[in-house]
């Protein structure tokens, strides 16, 4: 499992979708993991992600604090067509409060478990923030969290142990995490500094079989096709028609 990159998105205002643009193109083969959020006063929902270049989405678990009227939903996908891109969560009907991360991530395998739940009162102590438990079933996996804020956002956010954070959104307001998987119960875990409500999130990924390449690996491992003439060298013409 290698993390690739990070992207996020916040804004205030009242829109129909939820953009996040990755800094660099995605690659084939890869799992791309994140979570949006959404305030619920308007009804709206999340109908389906998207991005610009056709690629699948699955949309996970959704959890919300009905009190501060704040959704979360988890979304995963494999990176069939590479490129640069915009993922978007589009909304049923406009919402403001909107907001969201992604993570992009190499030499993942297949989807394993998930799970998520909202916290009126997490506790401000090492790993008072949890998604609650599932079982994984493979080691060295990935075992992906998330969290959101639901209320005011105050003090800090940082990883649950044994895990690294790979984006914060804001300062507290939304956290995005990794560990390997180790085929028991487990969990993804946050710590804060102060006690806010929060949506907090976990998806898991088998890891990768070791005899099984992946599409990026394959990608790279592939021989240069002659003809291609990419190099300019004479050798590139072989095959090519120019003769």
């Amino acid at each position: 499992m290698n993390f690739v990159q990070a992207a996020n998105f916040s804004d205030v205002n009242i829109g129909s979708g939820i953009p996040l643009v990755p800094a660099s193109a995605l690659v084939v083969g890869d799992k791309v993991t994140g979570w949006f959020g959404w305030d619920l006063a308007g009804a709206a929902n999340l109908n389906d992600v998207s991005d610009t270049l056709g690629n699948v989405y699955e949309l996970g678990t959704r959890v919300d604090d009905t009190t501060n009227e704040q959704a979360y939903q988890q979304f995963y996908g494999t990176v069939s067509v590479g490129g640069s891109t915009t993922v978007t969560a589009n909304l049923t009907v406009s919402s403001t409060s909107r907001r969201g991360q992604l993570a992009e991530y190499s030499d993942v395998g297949d989807f394993d478990v998930q799970a998520a739940q909202f916290e009126a009162t997490p506790g401000t102590g090492t790993d008072g923030i949890n998604s609650t438990a599932a079982a994984t079933t493979t080691a060295g996996g990935l075992r992906w969290g998330g969290t959101e804020a639901t209320s005011v956002e105050s003090g800090t956010l940082s990883a649950g142990t044994g895990f690294t954070t790979r984006d914060l959104l804001v300062t507290s307001l939304g956290g995005i995490e990794d560990a390997l998987t180790n085929a028991v119960s487990e969990e993804a875990t946050f710590t804060q500094s102060a006690a806010i409500r929060r949506c907090c999130g976990m998806l898991a990924f088998k890891a990768v079989p070791s005899n099984a390449p992946t599409e990026r690996s394959r990608l790279n491992d592939a021989p240069m096709r002659l003809g291609a003439h990419s190099s300019g060298f004479p050798g590139d013409l072989i095959g090519s028609g120019w003769f």
